[in-house]
Formats: structure tokens, C-alpha cells, sequence
């Protein structure tokens, strides 16, 4: 090339407009955000190619924002190394905490002597009666219960409710005491000492017993037969403001402070606060002492999870 065709080429690119971008690209680059573009250049050496460089740069910085949760200013493209190379998938689906159990757990208990006496399949049948009306004040479910041999019995339970709180409803063995205190607070699992503070009288005195709701929410109520009636009555009036308990198996259960006599054996139990007592810890204790104590314990000796049944459409 000459001198002069050299010069004349160099004076053309540095005085004359570069030409048009095409209309595709102008078109494709205006749908990209916060990248508006032009057709010809704004001045300075990069035109067309400043808006594309800006374009890239939003475009990543917004994967990058989206994939790790950022707010503000978003990361320049160095940040893209943080992110998965593929699309992020959502996780399987997982058992959790809240997610509902099917099927049931099947627990075998067996009676068990007390002074060497066996417990036969008449006592059982009596245990099962008492399990089954514990588990129905306690507005348990789908239970079932039934005997098997002469010492043990199946207790089916819906996994969908408080399993463990069902096991406990019926190993107690329900020998309910009601304990003076005296001026010693106790706390609901204490141990209590029967040689340090004797019984008033015992379950079989009650009458009856329900959860009933009032101006002081959810209460146990409860009536005595006449003697324990008495004897109740003559202890309140000259213990108000001493504590009164109410034992099963040795634990302290209920042990509320005695506010005033109680003449006629019609007894109240609140538990403070505007709901009340709440409903499980109600319906529990009412099913101990309406259906009193088992005439022998029982204890687990097995238990295993069986699967719902599959319904299959043909």
C-alpha cells in the first residue's frame, strides 16, 4: 500500500461515522434491561460494544443475586465461580416433624404377679376394660385393645396422635391417693413419701369425676363418696392455705393450695390462667380416676410399626 492510499484510508476511519448496526441487533439488545443501545455510537472508541459489555455484566451479576440470596449491589463476575454450573433442582420430598404418620404401633404388654400371685384371663380382661375407657376419656382415636393368653394384652395406636403420651396412659398403674401437704409445695413428678405424708383416702372414694369449663377456664371437677366427704371436709376447714395433693403411683399429679372449705364433697381443681388446665393433661387424669387402679401392672415387652394398608385401583 502507498503512502497516499494509507493516508487517505486513516483519514476516512478517524473523520467518518461507523456504519449502522444492524436492526436485529439493535432490536435484541433494547429487550436486555437497564441496556438500552442505540443504533450508532455516542462518541468515544466502543460503540455498539460498550452497551453489550454492560448488558454482560448485568446479566450475571443477576444470576449471581438470585443464586445466593444477596441484596443491594450485586457481585461483578468474579462472584460466578460460588454458583452451580447446572440449574439448581428442588430438594426430594423428606419426612419432617410435621409430616402425618400412617399406620399403627402395636404394643404387647403383659401383666405381671404381685405377691406371687398370677394375674389369670379374667384379670386381664378387666385391665383391658380399664385401658380402653383410660384411652377414650383421654379422646384417643382409633385404639383398639384386646387380650392374648392369660397375661397379655395388644394395644393398637394410630401413629397420628401423641404415641407417647398414649404409652404412658396405660402403663400406669392408677393407685390414686389424695395427700395432705401441709405447708410443703410439691411439684407435678414429685415423689411422695407415704410414711412422711399418709393419705386422706384413696380412689375408691370418688364418686365421679369430669373436665367441665368455666369463668376459670378448663377445671377438674370431681365428687366424693360420703366418707371421704367428711374427712374432707373437716381437713379444709382447718387447712386453708396449706397444699393438698393429688398422687398416682407415688407421683404428685395435681397439688393445688386449698382456698376454702369444701362441706359437700363437690370438689374443683383450676389450674390458673385463662384457658385453664389444658385439655390432654385434663382428659388424662380424669380417665386415671374415673376407671381407678388395674388389679395387676403391666409392661411392655414388645411393640413394632405396621404399615398402612395399600389400596390399589385395578
Amino acid at each position: 500500500m502507498n503512502d497516499d492510499l494509507e493516508r487517505r484510508l486513516r483519514n476516512a476511519f478517524r473523520h467518518s461515522p461507523l456504519p449502522a448496526a444492524p436492526a436485529s441487533l439493535v432490536e435484541a439488545l433494547e429487550r436486555v434491561p437497564y441496556a438500552p443501545v442505540t443504533a450508532r455510537r455516542r462518541g468515544g472508541g466502543r460503540g455498539v460494544w460498550a452497551p453489550l459489555a454492560v448488558a454482560a455484566v448485568l446479566v450475571v451479576a443477576a444470576a449471581v443475586v438470585i443464586g445466593g440470596g444477596q441484596h443491594g449491589i450485586a457481585p461483578g463476575p468474579s462472584a460466578v465461580s460460588v454458583l452451580p454450573s447446572a440449574p439448581a433442582t428442588s430438594p426430594e420430598p423428606s419426612l419432617s416433624a410435621s409430616a402425618p404418620l400412617t399406620g399403627t404401633i402395636r404394643i404387647v404388654y403383659q401383666a405381671q404377679p404381685v405377691n406371687a400371685v398370677r394375674p389369670t384371663a379374667g384379670d386381664v380382661e378387666v385391665i383391658i376394660d380399664i385401658v380402653a375407657h383410660r384411652l377414650a376419656a383421654a379422646d384417643i382415636v382409633g385404639a383398639s385393645v384386646r387380650g392374648e393368653g392369660d397375661d397379655r394384652l395388644i394395644v393398637e395406636l394410630p401413629r397420628a396422635i401423641d404415641t407417647d403420651t398414649a404409652r404412658r396412659l396405660i402403663g400406669q398403674t392408677g393407685r390414686l391417693d389424695f395427700v395432705p401437704l401441709g405447708t410443703t409445695q410439691m411439684q407435678i413428678a414429685d415423689a411422695v413419701d407415704p410414711a412422711t405424708f399418709p393419705a386422706l383416702f384413696s380412689g375408691d372414694q370418688l364418686e365421679s369425676a369430669a373436665v367441665t369449663t368455666g369463668q376459670q377456664g378448663r377445671t377438674i371437677t370431681f365428687v366424693l363418696k360420703p366418707r371421704a366427704a367428711s374427712l374432707f371436709a373437716s381437713y379444709t376447714a382447718s387447712h386453708i392455705g396449706q397444699y393438698f395433693a393429688i398422687v398416682l403411683d407415688s407421683k404428685v399429679v395435681s397439688a393445688p393450695v386449698i382456698t376454702s372449705e369444701i362441706p359437700d364433697g363437690h370438689v374443683e381443681i383450676s389450674a390458673g390462667g385463662i384457658d385453664g388446665y389444658p385439655l390432654e393433661e385434663a382428659q388424662s387424669l380424669v380417665g386415671l380416676m374415673q376407671f381407678g387402679a388395674q388389679p395387676f401392672p403391666i409392661v411392655e415387652i414388645s411393640n413394632e410399626i405396621v404399615p398402612a394398608p395399600i389400596i390399589s385401583v385395578p
